[in-house]
């Protein structure tokens, strides 16, 4: 039985990008996982994920396959397993789509990535953004933590 809230992330890079962050993601993502989890009271006290950078074509397919939806996107998240205090889950992230996203946006390349990073944490914990109202929330969340982490809350 787990007690303390743990986890284990692994990023892997399957793009062409090369300028992608790990550490920072292994550790955002650990940092909502554990901060999220506490302030919603949630069950989970142990999150196994992992990160993956995909390529436009790559992400692409993979969004066609589950999600039904015929072109590239930013971040596909996946519940492998939730089950009484231990999450399992996948976060796939569009590094070519990322990367169009942080000029689009004026941000950096790792800053779009930490959000896309920080949304798949949420979407993994349970929140959604189908609504514009859910949407909304979860924006703010992912600005709160990416605000909360870069201030060295991590």
């Amino acid at each position: 039985m787990v007690k303390e809230i743990g986890t284990e992330i692994e990023v892997f890079n399957s793009s062409q990008t090369v300028l992608l962050p790990i550490k920072k993601v292994r550790g955002i993502t650990d940092f909502v996982f554990r901060s999220f989890s506490k302030s919603k009271g949630l069950p989970y006290k142990f999150l196994r994920l992992n990160v993956v950078y995909l390529t436009d074509t790559d992400i692409h397919v993979m969004n066609r396959e589950y999600l039904g939806h015929d072109y590239p996107t930013d971040v596909i998240t996946f519940t492998i397993e939730a089950s009484g205090e231990e999450l399992e889950g996948e976060i796939y992230i569009g590094a070519e789509t990322a990367a169009r996203q942080a000029l689009e946006y004026g941000v950096s390349l790792t800053g779009e990535v930490l959000r896309l990073a920080v949304h798949g944490v949420l979407h993994l914990l349970g929140m959604d953004d189908q609504t514009p109202q859910d949407k909304e929330k979860m924006t703010q969340e992912e600005d709160r933590y990416l605000y909360l982490f870069n201030r060295g809350g991590a």
